[in-house]
């Protein structure tokens, strides 16, 4: 599914040969500099991020990119799971089959991707992470939470270094409408989220794999109201995730609040360390463009808008950077109802992996793994 590739772009940088040790996740281990500037620029930045995604933790995510191989319905004769022939899906030249203009399950156009895993350390209980499942999905129906007393849930399948399975099923789902898919006339972008908890960080390491499966109720009597996924593989990320430039750092972006305000970009050690081992980075680097693709398209290489940096709080010009420890940066270009943005950022670890350009904006990055793209429309 090309235009939801934004969603989910990362992989794994070659590895660097250098370790250092932090203390744990604490939220005491944070040393902002000891002025009442900083700390209530961190205050603010702390409120303004809970606000929008919840009591998180500091974390890195992890894009998968890959759909389900295997998406099976509820036949309404039997109540049987059936197998869609998504090689027979019969989207037609403008994809505009939907759950009443068609008797055949397989001419829907269902695509479910797993689009990343966000694993978040725990500020308040050492050696514990959460992880955070997305799936951004693509359907002529309206998922839902819970149908005729059922609730639509998720499921992630942990394997430990050692080989052991566990399993954590029954997640509670939430769903967030993205907008009309630009390649399908009938169809809808949903993300649909979850979340693991309290998962040992014995369970990361070398060998460690994860598998993600989704549930989801809909309103589409076609298929029973009921579709789910096989199980999609995660890639083994877990080789050198302690290294500052085998990993990507998340940046977070809070939209803007409507009048003449603006989004803001804050840095992740805001929230708090990560856990023993790890090296931390020196600099978030961050760009971001609107959308102009007359296609739909919302990768980044198919804008053709002018590149900006933000501007940290407290400075007079734009910087390429983001300081992740107290760092906080206005996106003066995102105003309120100003259409759909590109945020996209990278690691910095200086003589490791440098600034990419502190001359312009628009440098080109490199492979598309090495980065991460998020999409905001205000």
């Amino acid at each position: 599914m090309k235009k939801t590739k934004p969603f989910r772009i990362i992989s794994l940088i070659a590895f660097i040969a250098f370790v250092l040790v932090l203390n744990s996740c604490k939220k005491a281990d944070i040393k902002p500099p000891n002025n009442n500037s900083a700390e209530t620029a961190r205050a603010a930045a702390i409120q303004a991020i809970k606000a929008k995604y919840g009591n998180v933790s500091a974390g890195i995510i992890i894009n998968v990119n890959r759909d389900a191989k295997d998406l099976f319905y509820r036949d309404a004769a039997t109540g049987n799971m059936i197998k869609v022939d998504k090689n027979n899906t019969g989207r037609g030249p403008l994809c505009n089959y939907n759950c009443n203009n068609t008797n055949n399950p397989a001419n829907l156009h269902l695509v479910y991707t797993l689009s990343y895993i966000q694993r978040n350390y725990e500020c308040e209980s050492a050696n514990k992470s959460n992880l955070n499942v997305s799936w951004t999905i693509s359907v002529p129906f309206t998922p839902l939470t819970t149908y005729n007393g059922n609730s639509s849930n998720g499921t992630l399948k942990v394997t430990d270094p050692g080989g052991t399975l566990h399993t954590y099923s029954g997640l509670s789902i939430t769903i967030r409408t993205i907008g009309a898919d630009p390649g399908c006339a009938a169809n809808t972008l949903y993300e649909i989220s979850y979340q693991a908890t309290q998962v040992p960080d014995s369970y990361f390491g070398s060998g460690m794999t994860m598998d993600a499966s989704l549930s989801l109720y809909n309103n589409c009597a076609l298929v029973n109201n009921l579709v789910t996924t096989g199980d999609v593989a995660g890639p083994d990320f877990t080789l050198y995730p302690h290294l500052p430039c085998s990993r990507v750092d998340k940046v977070w972006v809070i939209p803007p609040g409507g009048g003449s305000t603006y989004a803001q970009a804050f840095g992740n050690y805001n929230i708090c360390f990560y856990p023993t081992g790890f090296t931390p980075i020196d600099y978030h680097q961050v760009e971001y463009r609107l959308v102009n693709n007359g296609s739909g398209s919302l990768q980044w290489d198919d804008q053709t808008t002018a590149i900006h940096w933000a501007r940290p709080v407290g400075s007079g010009s734009d910087q390429p950077t983001v300081n992740p420890y107290t760092g906080s940066s206005t996106l003066l270009q995102i105003t309120a109802s100003s259409g759909t943005w590109l945020v996209r950022y990278r690691n910095v670890k200086t003589s490791v992996c440098d600034i990419i350009d502190t001359n312009n904006p628009g440098a080109d990055w490199g492979d598309h793994f090495y980065w991460v793209v998020e999409v905001l429309t205000t």
